[in-house]
């Protein structure tokens, strides 16, 4: 495990990949810091996406950090929907008995990461979420 608040996550990540970096990186906090990380950690063609909605801003240096490596930065809300037309029609879903809201997310916490990935494999939970910092608050 990588604890950005310990270890240089960028280097940590840059070791266990030979030097390479990974083809993918995921952001979900919105912190700065870490949003830069996900495209420090990149290898050359890799895609970091960024989840989180947030005030906070990244630093970025379009030809060392995109153009050389050919690296790229997406952002992602809820996927490909469109959340005027789809969060009503996953109400008619819900409301219809087609659509089980109850299955779409559970916390775990961090040791028991192997029941959530076990959730996740049999539908038990469509989306296990890990906590890792149970005293994590966001903005603080």
């Amino acid at each position: 495990m990588i604890n950005s608040k310990t270890d240089n996550a960028v280097e940590k990540i840059k070791s266990l990949t030979n030097g390479h970096g990974v083809d993918f990186a995921v952001d979900t906090t919105g912190v700065t810091q870490v949003m830069e990380d996900s495209i420090q950690a990149l290898a050359q063609g890799g895609t970091t996406a960024t989840i989180a909605v947030t005030p906070n801003h990244i630093d970025l240096d379009t030809w060392n950090d995109l153009c050389v490596d050919d690296r790229s930065i997406i952002g992602v809300n809820m996927g490909d929907s469109i959340p005027q037309i789809d969060i009503p029609r996953l109400i008619r879903f819900y409301k219809a008995g087609m659509f089980d809201f109850d299955k779409t997310e559970k916390f775990y916490d961090f040791d028991q990461i192997n029941e959530a990935n076990a959730d996740s494999g049999s539908g038990k939970t469509i989306k296990p979420v890990l906590v890792i910092d149970p005293s994590y608050e966001p903005g603080k």
